[in-house]
């Protein structure tokens, strides 16, 4: 019967609850997921993939897969990239999939001091799989939702006309940047749009709220540790993302020594302490490869299986500086 309520609170009522978008406990292993303006870190090819898993003890309550491909184009102090997303909400409940362009402009405005706009356009589709929904009128208090002769209950609720949208989405992002500092801020949803409803009340869906995301952060550089061209450091970091009611801020740093890559950091979402964060991974060549794992300590607890991420970098600048001025601190992004 718990597996039936957590369904029924998630979608009976969603024709009055606005989602918020997925956000990565490994940011910055997701770099154009957070900002456009973070395209074009990397004067060759960058590429990003991302998998996180969330509350797998539910039903496998959330799953978001993402890859994107970025470079820096030195003839214009542009960046380029591409990035697709695919979200899928209550086992595949409702899936959202977008795939975006993203455009940026590289400005020098002292030294070594800089700030890049960028600009993502995307297409966003949302799919509700109506046959996996289960309603309080058809879950039965003896049998649940199906009879003893295996049929699911009927229910007298009203299946939308359309359960597929396409909708256009725009996003801006922000960010400056030295050799000592960084910080960064995007809105997403500029488009706003309530053409992506999939209830029977759209007259009263306002559409998805617009996001906005700020971060910043520095870099120690540990010089001792640095190794064929590659920086050691110690990278120390905050995020805070707003989206219609709901907010989060995190807290926390992260560490590359040689090959070994580590971080630690806090979650707190709505006023409420919601997850500690560790990660680990290994960077070798061109690649790099990190788990993270956020421990639940809010009331919802440990039980249901906490979240589960995976960041794969391949870069094809590594290891090549001299092709590209890094002197900033933008290292935990590449």
């Amino acid at each position: 019967m718990k597996k039936y309520l957590f369904i029924i609170l998630s979608f009976c009522a969603c024709s009055s609850i606005n989602g918020q978008d997925p956000v990565y406990s490994q940011f910055y292993n997701a770099p154009l997921q957070l900002n456009p303006a973070l395209a074009g870190n990397n004067a060759l090819p960058f590429f990003a993939g991302n998998v996180r898993i969330q509350w797998p003890g539910l039903s496998n309550a959330y799953s978001t897969y993402s890859g994107s491909y970025d470079q820096y184009i030195d003839k214009s102090n542009s960046g380029i990239g591409i990035t697709l997303l695919n979200d899928s909400a209550g086992d595949g409940t409702i899936r959202n999939t977008k795939i975006s362009g993203i455009y940026s402009y590289n400005l020098r405005i002292k030294g070594d001091s800089y700030v890049r706009g960028g600009l993502e356009l995307g297409m966003v589709s949302k799919r509700l799989d109506w046959n996996k929904l289960v309603f309080g009128d058809a879950i039965d208090p003896q049998f649940g939702a199906v009879s003893p002769g295996g049929s699911p209950y009927p229910t007298k609720e009203i299946q939308p006309g359309n359960t597929n949208r396409t909708v256009l989405d725009l996003a801006f992002g922000l960010l400056y940047y030295s050799p000592s500092f960084y910080a960064g801020i995007a809105i997403d949803h500029l488009t706003n749009s309530a053409d992506e409803y999939l209830t029977n009340d759209e007259k009263n869906y306002p559409g998805i709220p617009q996001r906005i995301t700020i971060h910043a952060g520095t870099e120690f550089k540990l010089d001792a540790y640095s190794k064929s061209g590659r920086p050691a450091f110690i990278s120390p970091n905050v995020l805070f993302v707003k989206q219609g009611g709901f907010n989060q801020f995190n807290i926390g740093a992260s560490v590359e020594i040689y090959q070994f890559i580590g971080g630690l950091s806090y979650r707190n979402s709505n006023s409420n302490g919601d997850a500690v964060i560790f990660s680990a991974g290994i960077r070798s060549g061109f690649f790099k490869i990190a788990y993270s794992f956020d421990m639940t300590i809010s009331d919802l607890s440990l039980s249901q299986g906490g979240a589960h991420e995976i960041g794969i970098i391949y870069n094809m600048a590594a290891g090549k500086p001299k092709k590209f001025d890094i002197n900033d601190c933008l290292n935990i992004f590449r």
